[in-house]
């Protein structure tokens, strides 16, 4: 009966491994991610890990989730043509990065009190789990692709915040 139990905890363990890893390859091999959400997903429900099959879910869905279609144009409308062309981006505003940073980092680990510009996020509460998760929303938010190691290159919310205000000035 023991070896049952230890069986079971190892599943659950590989599938919460393939959750990440499918994380991670999203952006890389999203066939092969989907390949490893779906059999996640499958294991975490059969074992009844209700968390864990939300959090497939929810991967799951952002990864199938189909853009909206825009209309195509044939060419450019005499608008456009006539339209100066588009100013360069400014740059963020360093204090609002930060601001919306420090909000989704809260999020993530679950935490009411402010984290500060120079606390480790890891020493806050984030896992590796929650660091690819709270990645992927920060590549979503601020329109970037962002690099595996983000959390490790870039672990405070202060360094984060250089980094972002910089990817999206360039």
């Amino acid at each position: 009966m023991e070896s049952i139990g230890v069986a079971t905890k190892n599943e659950g363990l590989r599938a919460h491994g393939d959750l990440l890893a499918a994380q991670i390859l999203l952006s890389s091999d999203k066939p092969k991610a989907l390949e490893l959400l779906r059999s996640a997903l499958a294991t975490l429900k059969r074992l009844g890990d209700t968390g864990g099959s939300k959090m497939a879910e929810e991967v799951l869905e952002r990864a199938t989730a189909v853009p909206a279609a825009r209309p195509a144009l044939e060419g450019p409308t005499e608008e456009a043509a006539a339209a100066p062309a588009a100013p360069a981006p400014k740059k963020m505003d360093p204090e609002a990065v930060r601001a919306q940073i420090r909000k989704m980092a809260g999020d993530a680990v679950m935490q009411d009190e402010v984290i500060e510009n120079d606390s480790v996020l890891m020493d806050a509460g984030m896992d590796s789990l929650t660091s690819v998760s709270f990645r992927n929303e920060l590549a979503v938010q601020f329109q970037l692709n962002l690099p595996a190691s983000l959390i490790f290159d870039y672990p405070s919310v202060g360094e984060l915040t250089k980094f972002i205000v910089d990817a999206t000035s360039s």
